[in-house]
């Protein structure tokens, strides 16, 4: 069994294309090692918008929403990834921050509103490739 990687969804054998993201599948010569990697994303404990909805894209899928001083862990198969924080009031979005990175074993990024609205970030475990406000 194999995975996407992009996506993650499980592929058979003989797929040329993930059936869920589209894209072409890579076939590896190796013996079924499919490697993944861990991303935590952790928003910090404060009080500044702490009514705030932060809604966290990877690859430009939902992973969830995070809650004030609250952690989520996803497993990607891609070892570069697109990461966007959204924050949502109101029905629309305030401020935003889009990141790709290059990422080693168990990547961390602890986030926190900047004010006056911005998104701050600091990564461990990767290398930022481009990040945009």
């Amino acid at each position: 069994m194999s995975f996407c990687a992009n996506c993650g969804a499980s592929l058979s054998d003989d797929d040329l294309f993930c059936g869920k993201c589209g894209k072409p599948v890579r076939k590896s010569s190796s013996s079924g090692n499919d490697t993944s990697y861990s991303l935590t994303i952790s928003r910090a404990k404060q009080f500044i918008c702490a009514l705030c909805s932060y809604e966290v894209f990877v690859n430009g899928e939902s992973v969830g929403r995070i809650p004030v001083g609250k952690t989520i862990t996803v497993r990607v198969f891609s070892e570069e990834v697109r990461v966007e924080i959204k924050c949502v009031t109101l029905m629309m979005t305030r401020f935003k921050l889009n990141m790709k990175l290059k990422l080693r074993q168990n990547a961390r990024i602890d986030f926190h509103l900047k004010y006056p609205g911005s998104i701050e970030a600091a990564v461990t475990g990767a290398e930022v490739l481009e990040r945009r406000a």
